[in-house]
């Protein structure tokens, strides 16, 4: 009965690892990545945010 449990929860761990690689390669895969226009998206924020703070 624990060897059952064992080898289900080593399963588990390796459906979860091939899952997370996955999203990874979704995530870093595009010209530009989703990852970079996130990144894009806060730098464009934050330079409009601290322009509207230093006007008058």
């Amino acid at each position: 009965m624990r060897a059952t449990r064992r080898r289900r929860r080593g399963q588990s761990t390796v459906e979860y690892l091939i899952i997370s690689v996955l999203v990874i390669v979704l995530l870093l895969n595009g010209n530009p990545s989703p990852v970079e226009r996130f990144f894009d998206a806060i730098k464009t924020a934050y330079a409009r945010f601290s322009h509207a703070m230093s006007l008058p």
